[in-house]
C-alpha cells in the first residue's frame, strides 16, 4: 500500500497574516527607535569629533587650528601659524562642520548652538565666537577669561555640553540649562 501525504504547506491567508504581524512589529519598533534618537547628543558627538580632528591636525601640521561658532549658527574650522594671531585675515578657513545629517534638513534645526559670552576679539569674524584653538603641541587656547572652551547643544528638552580643557582634553556631558 502506497502512503499519500496530505497537502503540506501554508495557505495564502496564513502567509498574509504572518506578513501583516511582521509589518506591525517593524512599524512599532521604528517609531520607538525614532523617539530614542537624540539629535542634540549626536550633534555634540560630531562637534567632539571635529575638535579631536582639529587637535590631531594641529599636532601633525605644526600650525594652530581653531573651531569657531559663526553668527549664523554654523561651525567653521580655521588654521593659522599660531593661536595668538591678532587679525581675522591671518586665519584661513579649512571647512565647515556638517550637521545636516543630524538636522535632516529641518529649518530651524531641532537644537541651538551657544557658547559663553566673550569679549570682542579682532581675530574673529564679526559675530563669531571661539570654542577652542589648538597649538602644535596639542594644548588648547580658550576664550579670554574662561577656564575651558565649550559649546552647548540645546533643545527644548535636553542639553549637552562639549568642553575643551587647557591641556587639550575633551568631554561631552548632559547638563540642565
Amino acid at each position: 500500500m502506497k502512503y499519500v501525504a496530505p497537502n503540506a504547506g501554508f495557505t495564502l491567508i496564513e502567509m498574509l497574516v504572518v506578513i501583516a504581524i511582521i509589518g506591525i512589529l517593524v512599524a512599532i519598533s521604528y517609531i520607538n527607535y525614532m523617539q530614542l534618537r537624540r539629535p542634540e547628543r549626536e550633534a555634540a558627538q560630531v562637534i567632539h569629533g571635529a575638535l579631536l580632528n582639529l587637535r590631531a591636525d594641529a599636532m601633525q601640521n605644526t600650525d594652530a587650528r581653531r573651531l569657531i561658532l559663526n553668527a549664523d549658527g554654523s561651525l567653521t574650522r580655521q588654521r593659522s601659524l599660531s593661536c595668538s594671531q591678532a587679525t581675522a585675515s591671518g586665519w584661513t578657513n579649512i571647512s565647515n562642520v556638517n550637521l545636516d545629517e543630524i538636522t535632516q534638513g529641518k529649518v530651524p534645526p531641532p537644537f541651538t548652538l551657544s557658547t559663553v559670552a566673550q569679549t570682542a576679539n579682532t581675530s574673529m569674524p564679526s559675530g563669531s565666537r571661539l570654542i577652542a584653538c589648538f597649538t602644535p603641541r596639542g594644548q588648547a587656547a580658550v576664550p579670554a577669561g574662561a577656564t575651558t572652551g565649550q559649546i552647548n547643544v540645546q533643545s527644548s528638552t535636553r542639553a549637552f555640553r562639549v568642553e575643551v580643557a587647557l591641556g587639550g582634553g575633551m568631554r561631552i556631558y548632559a547638563f540642565t540649562p
